[in-house]
């Protein structure tokens, strides 16, 4: 039985690592896998998609009939009337001239058939715009070109070749949710400014696990955890470096130490000029990897999460360009939108709260036995720290972990130095 608390012990402590060393990207967890029961059967088929916001767009017309979106010369094309309706637009159509018309909240955008100029007018500026393809009608059915008018509605657009899916994030809307449904969390967000070139942030923790055996009280024991570590930056470079020591006596230390945790430690290395990592760890022991690093890619959901993350004043904006820089895909797109709903679920005004002015400390209650501490001074974060108190009993065996750990920012006039390891697995 001790082993199944091993093994919860063990994703504990892979937790409180990640929160500990975790910089400007979250280089432990991945972005959530879309299982093969997510895939519907319109991703199946070769028939194109259009995913707005996580939802497919149902091309259905009013009479029951499909209109499915085509590619025609390189540009994918979509039914008029339902894209507009998607988009809450009015749509007049003018049949003498063969040209269509969409209104809404100070937009216009003026279509013809065939004609491969457009007119769009925002309210301030109206101008002519040249289309990549001119709208046109097949069987009766007016298509118009979806990334134009997307982009029109200053959307972000993007293909996903392999799903056959064009992707559309309205990052306004995706922005707006998170300030009506965890308004502390977004005004948070909104507070911090960027860091320096360089800083310095000094991690400690501490804490104990309990194992206490009813029926057999010779079993039970008291193990002693200490943690300590650094987390640095100079110019694009980030370290991120994290000892973890756990002391005591018992089988329940016996089996950590069989799994090489009882005494850990693990250094990233991040390059935010080319968006990789490197990663080396003591559980490289005795492997062909020890004594080299590991190098990893930051994928784009890892850039779309971080882009939101860091905040500023300019929330929507810094994010809207991050996604029209980054290679949005269904996959990325979908895990992006879950950590929103995550957001919203977790991070709402019941859970996380401020106190104070000048110096704000911002705090996120998880269930019963986590809780975050944020502490901001003039937008910059000073402090965190993560607190735990978790039980788990299984029959007459009891396990009780509490754990806390402590980043802090330290005065330094000297930047750290950092470099790029030299032995890279496959590499060198």
């Amino acid at each position: 039985m001790k082993r199944k608390f091993v093994a919860l012990l063990c994703s504990f402590m892979f937790i409180f690592l990640g929160v500990s060393y975790a910089s400007e990207y979250i280089l432990i967890s991945p972005a959530p896998e879309t299982t093969e029961q997510e895939i519907t059967e319109q991703e199946k088929t070769d028939v194109i998609s259009v995913l707005l916001n996580g939802q497919y767009i149902d091309f259905t017309d009013e009479n029951g009939f499909a209109v499915n979106p085509e590619i025609i010369n390189g540009r994918t094309m979509v039914p008029m009337r339902k894209i507009f309706e998607t988009f809450d637009m009015d749509v007049e159509w003018i049949g003498e001239t063969r040209t269509a018309i969409a209104r809404s909240a100070g937009k216009e955008i003026t279509l013809q058939i065939d004609n491969e100029k457009a007119i769009l007018n925002d309210g301030e500026i109206s101008g002519e715009v040249t289309l990549d393809a001119a709208p046109l009608i097949i069987e009766g059915r007016t298509l118009v070109p979806v990334r134009f008018i997307a982009e029109s509605l200053d959307l972000v657009v993007d293909w996903d070749s392999e799903k056959r899916t064009v992707i559309i994030l309205d990052v306004s809307s995706i922005v707006e949710r998170i300030k009506k449904e965890a308004p502390i969390f977004y005004n948070y967000l909104s507070e911090l400014k960027d860091e320096q070139d360089s800083y310095i942030y000094d991690i400690e923790g501490t804490g104990t696990i309990k194992y206490t055996n009813d029926e057999d009280k010779s079993k039970n024991e008291n193990l002693k955890v200490v943690l300590d570590g650094q987390k640095s930056k100079a110019a694009n470079l980030i370290e991120n470096e994290i000892k973890l020591k756990i002391t005591g006596k018992g089988s329940l230390i016996d089996a950590l130490k069989e799994n090489k945790f009882n005494n850990f430690s693990i250094n990233v290395v991040t390059d935010l000029s080319n968006l990789k990592s490197y990663m080396t760890s003591s559980t490289f022991e005795d492997t062909i990897l020890e004594g080299h690093y590991t190098e990893m890619d930051i994928n784009d959901f890892q850039v779309m999460l971080n882009s939101l993350l860091v905040g500023g004043e300019d929330i929507e904006g810094n994010l809207k360009k991050t996604l029209e820089e980054t290679e949005v895909t269904v996959s990325s797109s979908n895990s992006f939108l879950g950590i929103i709903e995550m957001i919203c679920m977790v991070a709402n005004d019941d859970n996380f709260s401020v106190t104070g002015r000048r110096t704000k400390t911002y705090k996120l209650k998880f269930e019963d036995y986590l809780e975050f501490t944020i502490k901001v001074e003039d937008g910059i974060i000073t402090e965190q720290k993560v607190e735990v108190d978790f039980v788990k009993e299984v029959g007459l065996e009891k396990v009780e972990v509490e754990f806390e750990i402590t980043k802090e920012k330290r005065t330094s006039k000297k930047a750290p130095v950092i470099e790029i390891p030299e032995k890279i697995l496959g590499v060198n």
